[in-house]
């Protein structure tokens, strides 16, 4: 800020303000209103200093414009949190000193705008409380000046009051107290004006902020503020706490300022607007004069359109394209829909990451739309190369048959013993159906969150096939080693429900006789040694078998076991003598699974005594047979004490 000479300091600055670009209306009240000012001065005191001695000057033309009351409604009072109140009493009194009626003046204009955001009900709660304490002290300011000439007859006649009561409601009904004395505080303005013979007193214990920052000032100090301004001087503390001059003091300070301006040097605020000479001369004075009057005509007539560009509101140009992502589906129906959603990449994806995380939340209609989902998860494909999908599609499959397994199965069943499909397809099928059958098996009845299939060590067996043919070995293998053969239980710990038991013959009985009516009716069976079965048949009779044992294993000692368990041995010892090897480590893993959970007195008891023994079979494998795996489950069979005394029937 500098001194600028010349005959009408006040004229002058007037007219750069007006002058000023309205682009620029936004960045001048900030600067203003990041000057600091010292919190022990009063009214008087405080409104000497030189920015709300600026402010006084802002013209009626400015303060009129559009522009400038958006600027000062929307971006400043409703969204800067400006904790100087001093601030915005000088623009209250700017705003309502335009024109001879205040309820016609640019405030009111202002009032309506801020008012009926602050009356909003969200306000109370989504505005920060510095905003909303602003706010707060313009609106009772406000009511002040708009009311003090006629007693509020015209401020009556708006529809102001209903929006102040409202607003002083949601106030008072908010959570935190300092938002309830924000609206106390405007309650108690408020009735001075509708109720003055008696208004309201909450008892307030803080200092009214309106007493200390609202409090009058007179006209005559205010209009030596404007004849003495100095935007090239700082006012220390020390002057702004002194007392108001006597009128002799004042005027040697007008004689010593005006002799400093006449030896100061000119000054050229902007080259292209005003230039202003030093001289002395009264021609080149009336000059500059003349300049400063045709810049502000020039200046009223730019700014007085109010329908131009600068008045609108720019769009926001930035986009996070949240519109064009996905949503996640909350619930089957949305589920279904996404899965089989082929041409939408994004929607197809989000639906299977989603799927698992939707079931396990148990939805009411998981029953009735369970076969749906399994249904579109079968359905679906990689066309994408989504990440994980193998994973994210068993996952979700394993969960659907386990929450809703009578509405799953017959399904599922049938889509495993369809010729039809691919391999790999029926192979998800028999992993989904033994995935769950593990994770029911592992549950709990007071357990509130299912855990996830049981997982087993890794192990390189070689394979023929490679693949699912190999992880298959390696889980059969593993299981095989890691089984605690022997191992009792505590007698005395509490029993645990198994929740697979109640649909074991669900799982284990469509599956086994649908494979014999399927090898019937695809003549697949006629060579009991499997040569006439071809390589992918093979695998996935591998595959069956692993299933069919898992489902034993899993149904513990469920009354329906041992049945399971004497179909199962029956089956699988047919197959013992297969030329693929994955088949054979099958049979010898179904055979672990009978005596891990049947005992042999039982098995000895359900299959007669009149049967030849496993034991040489075994010890055959484990000289003869090609297959490392098989060996190596026959030694291991071999080490279990209870097998060479098993007599097993032989077919």
């Amino acid at each position: 800020m500098r001194c600028i000479g010349g005959p009408s300091v006040a004229k002058i600055h007037r007219t750069l303000l007006q002058s000023l670009p309205e682009s620029c209306h936004e960045h001048f009240l900030l600067q203003l209103a990041k000057e600091k000012t010292p919190e022990s001065l009063s009214a008087a005191q405080a409104l000497r200093l030189p920015k709300y001695r600026l402010l006084a000057l802002v013209p009626p033309e400015l303060a009129s414009n559009k522009q400038f009351q958006y600027v000062l409604a929307h971006k400043l009072l409703l969204r800067k949190p400006i904790n100087d109140l001093f601030f915005w009493r000088m623009l209250v009194d700017v705003l309502s000193a335009c024109g001879t009626d205040p309820c016609e003046s640019p405030l009111a204009s202002v009032f309506d705008v801020v008012l009926a955001r602050w009356g909003q009900s969200d306000f109370p709660t989504t505005a920060d409380y510095a905003v909303n304490a602003s706010v707060c002290f313009f609106l009772r300011y406000s009511l002040q000046k708009l009311t003090e000439n006629d007693g509020g007859a015209a401020f009556a006649q708006r529809d102001w009051i209903p929006k102040l009561c409202k607003g002083v409601q949601d106030h008072m009904s908010h959570s935190l107290e300092r938002v309830r004395a924000l609206g106390m505080r405007v309650g108690e303005s408020l009735s001075h004006v509708i109720a003055a013979e008696k208004p309201l007193d909450f008892g307030l214990e803080d200092a009214d902020p309106l007493t200390i920052y609202g409090c009058p000032v007179s006209t005559a100090d205010l209009e030596e503020m404007v004849d003495i301004l100095d935007l090239n001087a700082t006012l220390t503390r020390e002057e702004a706490l002194r007392p108001l001059s006597s009128d002799g003091d004042n005027d040697r300070r007008r004689q010593r300022w005006r002799a400093k301006k006449r030896t100061a040097k000119p000054f050229v605020l902007d080259p292209d607007e005003l230039v202003l000479s030093g001289d002395e001369g009264g021609e080149e004075e009336s000059e500059v004069d003349g300049d400063s009057e045709s810049d502000a005509s020039s200046g009223y007539e730019s700014n007085g359109d109010s329908d131009s560009d600068m008045s609108l509101e720019a769009f926001d140009l930035q986009d996070d394209e949240e519109d064009l992502t996905a949503t996640r589906p909350l619930y089957l129906k949305d589920l279904v829909a996404g899965l089989l959603a082929d041409e939408d990449r994004e929607k197809t994806e989000v639906a299977l990451a989603e799927a698992e995380n939707l079931l396990r939340r148990r939805p009411r209609d998981i029953h009735d739309k369970a076969q749906e989902v399994v249904r579109a998860l079968l359905r679906l494909e990689d066309k994408y190369s989504t990440p994980h999908f193998a994973k994210l599609r068993a996952q979700s499959l394993a969960a659907a048959c386990a929450l809703a397994p009578s509405q799953t199965l017959p399904y599922l069943h049938s889509q495993a013993l369809e010729r039809e499909q691919l391999l790999q397809s029926r192979i998800d099928v028999l992993q989904a159906m033994t995935s769950a059958a593990q994770e029911l098996s592992e549950r709990g009845a007071g357990s509130q969150k299912p855990r996830g299939p049981k997982t087993l060590l890794q192990e390189a067996v070689g394979s023929q096939n490679g693949g699912d043919e190999g992880d298959l070995g390696m889980r059969t293998m593993q299981s095989l080693k890691t089984r605690r053969w022997g191992y009792r239980r505590d007698p005395l710990a509490a029993p645990k429900k198994n929740a697979f038991a109640p649909h074991a013959l669900e799982f284990f009985s469509p599956l086994l006789f649908g494979y014999v009516e399927y090898m019937r009716k695809h003549s697949l069976g006629s060579d009991t040694t499997g040569k006439s079965r071809n390589e992918v048949e093979q695998t996935f009779l591998a595959h069956l078998l692993h299933a069919l044992a898992s489902f034993v294993e899993c149904a513990g000692h469920a009354p329906q076991t041992v049945a399971m368990a004497k179909c199962l041995l029956e089956f699988a010892w047919s197959e013992r003598s297969s030329s693929n090897a994955e088949v054979r480590r099958q049979v010898l893993f179904s055979v672990s699974r009978v005596l891990l959970v049947v005992p042999p007195a039982l098995v000895r008891q359900e299959m007669g005594d009149g049967l030849a023994e496993v034991t040489p079979w075994l010890q055959l494998v484990q000289r003869q047979d090609p297959d490392t795996g098989c060996r190596e489950a026959a030694r291991l069979l071999l080490s279990f004490a209870s097998v060479p005394s098993l007599p097993i029937e032989m077919r």
